[in-house]
């Protein structure tokens, strides 16, 4: 049966990321109708946007916008969202608010068994308006407690599950590890996306917002933190961090020098100081032990940097902010199987358009596999390399999306990503105990 889509929060990403595939499942018919729920305050951008869809949507329905007394969900989403889903036939719910409102939305699809769709991070637990680190897995254990009594099928929104590199490594990895019985010994991942924020854009976004001191891990971090735990087999073994950031504070005092050569009067060149923002940058180290022996397992790090390589040389951000901060991305994973083998994979964004501030790139993908070939009987090494037309990224996206749509989604159930948040909460604890920085 063709799906009745209703859409919670049509902010950048929804735009640039949801709306799409939406438009084209109901051109494929998986999908028969989509209808919105927004902020009040967003209705005009809301009304705008929708005029240049080609199908529009069968409601929109708003909700007060309460974020300046500290309320990013408030009771009247209950009753709109029941509204919403009364007399269609396949309502499911695509959950793309900020992150903050994620869990009580959640709670209401589950408990009304109502098949949804949420982005990363799945949660944030906020305390007196910061987040609360140790409330992570405590938060998703609740949710996935409530699913087991519910018809409700919920999954996440992370299309490198879906991704063409990382299931090939995965592929060779966890053949290797069942053939040969040998451990993944090392393991790295990298991520460094250039996004490079003024020192104003700090304290004004609210998409990305790191003034609620959260920052590169729970933007587009949790992806790797994901990639971490489905690369590693944790069944039997306790894993520890030790992690060191760097903050806005930080980040601007590096790049002082730069400020002069961007293009356009500056708002501001005063760093972003008085608030305890998220991290810009984040390194950490790890170890995994096995139970009983404490033997040493894997030894790994996982490198999270917005401090890299940007395409941004431009004060003015414009109306439409999303991937306007100079995102020139590269993600790079390494895994070693001691004596026996090695595979790395690295994903480039390669610019094709760069005309003014608009910046169109597309995907290069390089595999790379290095063999004891004597023990495995195979050659040596061995590399592929391939070009995406557009990207992998969203070709995993739609996968993803599609089996959902499907009912068929079987890599990204909410239950499934529970090892994934373990290792986030663990992350960040190691944060917060590293001596903190004297730059915001």
């Amino acid at each position: 049966m063709s799906a009745d889509l209703i859409l919670v929060g049509v902010g950048p990403h929804a735009h640039y990321k949801h709306l799409p595939m939406i438009q084209k499942a109901l051109r494929s018919g998986l999908a028969r109708s989509w209808s919105v729920l927004e902020l009040d305050s967003a209705r005009s951008r809301l009304e705008e946007l929708v005029r240049s869809l080609p199908v529009k949507p069968l409601r929109m329905e708003y909700v007060p916008d309460r974020r300046d007394q500290g309320l990013w969900y408030t009771s009247e989403s209950d009753s709109v969202l029941e509204g919403l889903c009364a007399g269609l036939p396949s309502p499911k719910v695509v959950l793309s608010t900020e992150p903050k409102a994620h869990y009580p939305y959640l709670k209401w699809c589950i408990a009304h068994g109502r098949d949804c769709l949420v982005d990363k991070p799945i949660t944030i637990p906020m305390s007196e308006g910061m987040m609360d680190s140790a409330r992570f897995t405590a938060e998703l254990r609740e949710l996935i407690d409530l699913a087991r009594e519910s018809p409700a099928r919920c999954s996440v929104m992370t299309p490198r599950r879906y991704h063409r590199a990382y299931e090939t490594v995965r592929r060779y990895v966890g053949g290797w590890v069942r053939r040969f019985g040998v451990p993944v010994t090392y393991l790295s991942i990298y991520h460094g996306e250039g996004v490079w924020n003024t020192p104003t854009e700090y304290l004004e976004r609210e998409d990305h917002p790191y003034k609620y001191g959260y920052g590169k891990l729970l933007h587009s971090g949790y992806h790797y933190v994901d990639l971490l735990a489905r690369l590693l087999d944790l069944e039997d073994q306790d894993i520890d961090f030790a992690t060191k950031v760097a903050r806005p504070g930080d980040q601007q005092a590096q790049m002082r020098g730069l400020y002069g050569l961007m293009e356009g009067v500056p708002p501001s060149v005063e760093p972003a100081s008085g608030h305890p923002f998220g991290e810009t940058d984040l390194v950490a180290s790890f170890a995994t032990r096995r139970r009983g022996t404490g033997e040493v397992v894997t030894l790994g790090n996982l490198a999270l940097l917005q401090t890299t390589t940007s395409l941004r040389s431009w004060w003015p951000l414009p109306t439409d902010i999303y991937n306007k901060t100079g995102r020139f991305g590269v993600e790079e994973i390494r895994l070693n199987l001691g004596f026996l083998a090695s595979v790395s994979a690295r994903i480039l964004k390669v610019p094709v358009e760069l005309e003014g501030r608009r910046i169109a790139c597309r995907d290069e993908m390089d595999i790379t596999v290095w063999r004891n070939g004597n023990l495995l009987d195979r050659a040596s090494l061995d590399r592929r390399s391939s070009r995406a037309a557009d990207s992998y990224l969203e070709e995993g996206r739609w996968r993803l999306f599609r089996s959902w749509l499907l009912g068929e989604e079987r890599k990204s159930r909410i239950e499934q990503h529970l090892r994934s948040v373990e290792l986030l909460e663990k992350i960040l604890l190691s944060v917060s105990q590293t001596t903190a920085s004297k730059s915001p």
